[in-house]
């Protein structure tokens, strides 16, 4: 009976290991939205990675190695990676940096697409995007 207990003990733990195993963000093949900020005296750039998985990352090392920080809820996640479609973003052109930036990536297969704005930026679409991910940044 104590061997029965065991061996469905080691399944369960198993199971539960490998649903919540985190990947490698620069491996990852699926869906991924990077923003962050950068520039200034230092010229570093800060960043988050979510996976379409809702895995959630902070960018470090000059983006050569990744932290991870948490799971988003897959209801939450769908809904970030929605309203990027949703708000028309995809189809934006936004390449303005100044002394200091911000900045959202968007990597879908090998499309990817990066936009770059100062503080000068009136996209309010954008603005919206940045607001709603970086509350959800660590």
């Amino acid at each position: 009976m104590l061997k029965k207990y065991s061996f469905l003990t080691l399944i369960l733990l198993f199971c539960i290991s490998c649903s919540y195993r985190t990947v490698n963000p620069l491996e990852y093949k699926g869906d991924i939205i990077t923003f962050g900020d950068g520039g200034g005296f230092s010229g570093i750039e800060n960043g988050t990675v979510l996976l379409d998985n809702g895995q959630l990352f902070t960018l470090e090392n000059r983006g050569t190695s990744y932290t991870f920080v948490r799971r988003i809820q897959k209801t939450e996640t769908e809904q970030l990676f929605t309203c990027y479609e949703t708000l028309g973003i995809e189809d934006l052109t936004v390449n303005t940096p100044g002394n200091t930036y911000q900045y959202i990536e968007f990597k879908k297969g090998e499309f990817k697409k990066r936009l770059v704005w100062s503080s000068n930026n009136t996209n309010k679409e954008l603005q919206i995007l940045y607001s709603i991910l970086q509350s959800k940044a660590p």
